[in-house]
């Protein structure tokens, strides 16, 4: 499947998707709803808005979406981020925009420690 065919039958939904994103820039509360909506175009089970800090390579602020997570299960991902292998590699586009599924398949990820020591009961 490729962009273009992805997209059909969705168009009014993406373009919804982009007025919220637009009206939400400067209301950081309403972020998880527009990311949830993102995931939902997307037909994505989980996504983060992740702002790294440029002098630091922890994390600065995160916007997760997991309907399958509990309160537990976002503490134990924001306690283990520097083994997570999508900060890894998110951390070498900083600055950037990324998708971890062009660089890491899912296999990758539920093969890594981080994965089956922390995330693995949630999925």
């Amino acid at each position: 499947m490729n962009e273009r065919s992805f997209i059909l039958g969705k168009e009014q939904e993406f373009v919804n998707t982009i007025a919220a994103i637009y009206d939400t820039i400067g209301d950081v509360d309403q972020w998880n709803r527009v990311l949830e909506r993102m995931c939902r175009l997307l037909e994505a089970r989980s996504g983060d808005l992740i702002h790294w800090n440029s002098h630091n390579p922890r994390v600065n602020r995160e916007i997760h979406y997991n309907p399958t997570w509990d309160t537990e299960g976002h503490e134990i991902h924001m306690a283990n981020l520097d083994e997570d292998p999508r900060m890894i590699l998110a951390n070498r586009y900083l600055g950037k925009p990324m998708s971890c599924r062009l660089h890491l398949t899912d296999e990758e990820y539920r093969s890594s420690v981080y994965y089956q020591n922390h995330l693995k009961r949630w999925d």
